[in-house]
């Protein structure tokens, strides 16, 4: 099969299979190297052809396969917003399906979610949210403070290019300007580093107490044997049996066995210490 056959309207047999929903098909195709990226002559490639038929099952196949739909942006949101006026759901299923992003705006700078509340849509306006759309007020929120940081950051790098200007020092800053795309750009990152720095943590703790657990195994396991075999040894005499049973001890006591931490024994001794404190007290309290 020759990959690159088309109609005159440069549809390839992968934009029919989409069109179709036909799994099977699409996957052949695919695996004889058609191409998921070919527009035809209306600009439409095949995921697009698959969603606008709300074929979420092929919209899915192709998305785990890593393939997305080749539209800009502000069309998606465009289309997004025309199918929530329409309360069309398998269209925005199929939507979701692809990956978009379900915050993504139009050129009024409006999402879905904006629509649905002008609309009072409040069935639409939770099914939005189940899809991944952000609340409102909390992108407001997020505007709002990613607008104060950049405003702040900006007033210091005016005051501070100033004060080094007036000193004589001609520093160039590696920014001019901090916007507010560029706070909430840095600040998911950072909170990404934060969350990894945390759950590497805690997996570290993890192993260490695992390790550390098998490593009191063996050795308690290792003194239960040797213990074993010096009582098994009949032959040895008492004294013998005696020397062997003090160095076992001497050496479960250089392995730790048993031993309590510090931290324990400080607390059972402050525990003591308490009661006692107490026993006087009631002691005096019954002499008075």
């Amino acid at each position: 099969m020759d990959a690159s056959c088309e109609t005159y309207d440069e549809f390839t047999p992968l934009h029919t299979a989409c069109e179709l929903g036909n799994l099977e098909m699409i996957e052949f195709l695919l695996s004889m190297g058609m191409s998921p990226h070919h527009k035809n002559r209306f600009g439409h490639c095949p995921m697009y052809m698959a969603i606008k038929n709300r074929h979420c099952q092929a919209v899915k196949l192709m998305s785990m396969k890593g393939i997305t739909v080749r539209l800009h942006p502000v069309r998606i949101a465009m289309e997004m917003i025309q199918a929530v006026q329409n309360k069309d759901y398998p269209l925005l299923q199929a939507w979701v399906a692809s990956g978009v992003d379900m915050d993504i705006k139009d050129y009024n700078k409006r999402t879905v979610l904006h629509e649905a509340v002008d609309l009072g849509d409040k069935l639409m306006i939770a099914r939005l949210l189940e899809y991944g759309a952000t609340p409102l007020f909390l992108q407001s929120g997020v505007k709002w403070l990613s607008d104060a940081v950049a405003l702040a950051l900006n007033t210091v790098i005016q005051y501070v290019a100033e004060i080094l200007e007036s000193a004589g020092i001609d520093a160039k800053l590696p920014f001019q300007k901090v916007t507010p795309e560029g706070v909430i750009f840095v600040t998911q990152w950072a909170l990404l580093a934060v969350m990894a720095y945390w759950i590497l943590s805690f997996i570290l703790r993890l192993v260490v107490g695992a390790v550390r657990q098998a490593l009191w195994l063996l050795k308690i396991t290792f003194a239960v044997g040797m213990f074993g075999l010096i009582l098994s040894d009949t032959g040895a005499s008492a004294e013998t049996t005696a020397m062997r049973l003090a160095g076992l001890a001497c050496v479960c006591v250089l392995l730790g066995i048993g031993a309590t931490s510090a931290k324990q024994d400080e607390h059972l001794e402050n525990k003591i210490k308490m009661l006692e404190r107490r026993l006087r007290e009631m002691e005096k309290s019954k002499i008075e």
